[in-house]
């Protein structure tokens, strides 16, 4: 399902930890360590284990876990603190990778469906900002550069008007980016449906469109066509005016725009 979702131009999964996009690239990391250990009580049990000081406190401890170690397959006497160590060891590297290799060779069928699997094990750093998690935020410059606006011709009084407005546009989105009663997200979400720019970009191209009011029948507030991916952007002589329906419009908006 992720390889048919990517390749068809769906959401990142952004949900991989930097040890298995390493071990699916092909360039699996070192020993795993007990931060990789992915359930609390397991690691909580180690720990105490690899924090004993004695012999006697270690075996404590490996009693206490003696449920955990077994099924894990690592459950033994000890009679030094070296083979303390190396039961922690061989304790992490199954919790982490050995019990999981089934399911990970699955995984990895599925993910060579379509030849995804390959290609990310022949370009890991183009496809890394996809699987792992994702902190970099939509910015400003990301919907500037997404809206391609639609521009009556040049020297044209609408053309005027238009280019006024590209600049209200550009300027606004840089307050939001700042800070705004609005998200970046926000505006996205009204004009496409979608929090994110999808992986291999949209479909479409998405376009700014002008409401002009030939009829004199103003319209004050944002519309969008979340099909095609087209925000259309109203005619306000100054930028607060602007600012002010552009965001009563994106706020008031239910999940979608209007279409």
């Amino acid at each position: 399902m992720l390889s048919v979702c990517l390749i068809h131009g769906g959401v990142s999964p952004h949900f991989f930890s930097e040890r298995l996009f390493d071990w699916v690239s092909g360039n699996p990391r070192g020993s795993p360590t007990l931060s990789d250990v992915g359930d609390q009580d397991v690691e909580e049990r180690l720990q105490k284990i690899k924090n004993a000081e004695t012999i006697s406190q270690a075996r404590e401890a490996i009693i206490q876990g003696s449920e955990t170690l077994t099924v894990l397959g690592t459950m033994h006497h000890i009679n030094s603190l070296d083979e303390r160590d190396s039961l922690v060891k061989h304790s992490i590297q199954q919790c982490v990778e050995g019990r999981v290799l089934r399911g990970y060779q699955q995984f990895m069928e599925g993910l060579s469906t379509l030849g995804l699997a390959e290609a990310i094990q022949s370009y890991p750093a183009h496809f890394r900002s996809l699987f792992v998690e994702n902190t970099q935020q939509l910015s400003a410059e990301n919907l500037i550069n997404l809206f391609h606006p639609v521009l009556s011709s040049v020297g044209s009084s609408r053309r005027r008007e238009e280019s006024r407005v590209l600049c209200y546009w550009r300027d606004w989105l840089i307050d939001i980016e700042e800070c705004a009663n609005v998200k970046l997200e926000d505006i996205l979400i009204f004009a496409s449906g979608l929090s994110r720019i999808p992986p291999l970009g949209f479909p479409v191209q998405p376009a700014l469109e002008f409401l002009h009011s030939p009829d004199n029948k103003a319209k004050p507030l944002p519309e969008a066509n979340t099909c095609s991916i087209i925000l259309r952007l109203p005619i306000h002589k100054t930028y607060t005016e602007f600012k002010t329906w552009m965001e009563s419009g994106i706020i008031q908006a239910p999940t979608f725009g209007v279409v």
